[in-house]
């Protein structure tokens, strides 16, 4: 089921920090939470996007500098580190930004966002996602 197929009203779980499971736990509307919807642009490595693409990776562990959303769609462009870095400008307009693939970026939402618990370094969100697309 996706977001758009829940019944209005429907509460979506929200954010768990800390705590019993539940005790802290937060509920949103649909509503309040495709009000609040943003989507994020990441880059991500070959084997972890591939994984997400496949379906073996239903989660993403990133540094919570932006402020991650239940709700909040996730735009994974493959990024390969490993790529040679091109500084010429027509390097630039024949293959792209550097480091990027060609793969067509995968869009997923965020379903569920774990942080401030044992094992989850402060600063960062385990994310619980599902596929857009594709």
């Amino acid at each position: 089921m996706s977001l758009s197929d829940e019944p209005p009203g429907h509460l979506v779980p929200g954010i768990l920090s800390g705590g019993p499971a539940g005790k802290d736990e937060e509920h949103h509307t649909l509503e309040s939470v495709m009000a609040q919807q943003r989507t994020h642009y990441l880059k991500t490595w070959p084997k972890f996007f591939q994984d997400v693409k496949m379906g073996r990776k239903p989660f993403e562990i990133r540094k919570n500098d932006r402020d991650f959303r239940v709700g909040d769609i996730l735009a994974l462009f493959e990024w390969d580190p490993k790529v040679k870095i091109e500084t010429s400008h027509r390097a630039y307009q024949e293959t792209g930004p550097v480091g990027y693939t060609n793969s067509k970026p995968l869009r997923v939402r965020v379903t569920y966002i774990l942080e401030g618990i044992f094992g989850i370094q402060p600063g960062y969100v385990v994310m619980g996602i599902e596929k857009r697309d594709g």
